[in-house]
């Protein structure tokens, strides 16, 4: 379960980090693309949703 968690939060960082660094907006409103380190924690935050939602 714990493997299952941390693989789930460190998937969902770094898919975050990627779509931060590759399509970051001008502004730096955008909260996924905003830069690479509120995708990486944005998309760790919403993999461990996914991964506790799908025990």
């Amino acid at each position: 379960m714990i493997i299952k968690i941390l693989l789930g939060v460190a998937g969902g960082a770094l898919i975050g980090a990627a779509c931060g660094y590759m399509f970051s907006c001008t502004g730096g409103t955008c909260p996924l693309a905003g830069s690479p380190w509120r995708g990486a924690i944005t998309g760790a935050v919403l993999g461990l949703l996914f991964v506790l939602q799908y025990k």
